[in-house]
């Protein structure tokens, strides 16, 4: 196994031997804030059922257990793009071949990063958070994002906020379940970098890995997969981050799910979202064999 770092945590490679050692296709799956490695379990099966093997980052430091993550919100305090990115990139350096890339919120705007660098043989960006350059403002975004923007710190958002601007098209027993079973602490300065980078809210100096070069060579194709009625990463934003990922010669392919908000990656309705995912990874794969 290649570049062996030891920044990489016990889970992390012990996944990327699995991996290496089954010698399928792998899918690295990228979350975003608020959530855990773990949101990403149906996906594995599904995609694992299907040929792949998979690898899930962790972000650095952060717990992998909710109760853990909602005890230590001081842990994350101080993480940045970057080093969630740089983290991401040292364990798919870990693999022999460029794998998938699929990431939701901020996960999906790491994804475009891990991508322009030509890390990614695919890239899924669901919901993805724009990166800089790609900034639209919109005032549903900053209404829904306003109460964890305003406090910098790590902590865990309320459940009126996460049900009013996470799990807001689905029902308010499964938004509370929602809440209960993936729910962690997160920065409002991540949101800041990211969402809002090229607003007066940040300076956009302090922290370049949310600025992409989309023409690398080798950033392969992607797909930027958004929700109709998403509050955080609303239709302008998503379609925002499509038209710059056009500059790039590479493929590139939008998708719009009616009715869908910020948590369709892990509510009821996931399976419609990961099945989309998977038919294009498929196809590409299809393509680049031709």
């Amino acid at each position: 196994m290649p570049g062996l770092l030891t920044s990489a945590s016990d889970r992390e490679l012990h996944e990327v031997q699995i991996a290496e050692e089954a010698g399928r296709p792998v899918v690295v799956f990228l979350h975003g804030l608020w959530l855990l490695p773990d949101c990403w379990d149906g996906w594995r099966h599904r995609f694992e059922a299907r040929g792949y093997s998979t690898v899930v980052a962790d972000w650095p430091q952060q717990p992998t257990a909710v109760a853990e993550a909602r005890g230590a919100p001081e842990l994350i305090a101080g993480l940045s793009l970057k080093r969630i990115a740089d983290h991401a990139a040292s364990v798919i350096s870990m693999l022999s071949a460029r794998p998938v890339l699929i990431g939701h919120c901020l996960g999906g705007l790491v994804a475009q990063e891990l991508a322009a660098r030509g890390l990614a043989a695919a890239t899924v960006a669901v919901a993805p958070l724009p990166p800089r350059g790609g900034f639209a403002l919109s005032p549903t975004s900053l209404r829904a994002a306003w109460p964890e923007l305003r406090r910098r710190n790590a902590h865990l958002p309320s459940r009126t906020w996460f049900r009013a601007s996470f799990a807001n098209t689905v029902h308010e027993d499964e938004a509370r379940h929602l809440y209960e079973r993936y729910a962690v602490p997160a920065s409002g300065r991540l949101l800041a970098d990211s969402l809002f980078a090229e607003s007066f809210l940040t300076n956009p100096r302090r922290d370049t890995t949310a600025r992409l070069h989309v023409d690398h060579p080798g950033r392969g194709p992607m797909k930027i997969i958004s929700g109709e009625r998403d509050r955080l990463v609303p239709w302008p934003l998503a379609r925002a981050t499509f038209l710059r990922q056009l500059r790039s010669p590479a493929h590139t392919e939008f998708f719009e799910f009616d009715g869908r908000g910020h948590s369709m990656p892990i509510d009821s309705g996931w399976r419609h979202i990961a099945d989309t995912a998977f038919r294009f990874v498929h196809r590409m794969a299809a393509r680049a064999v031709k």
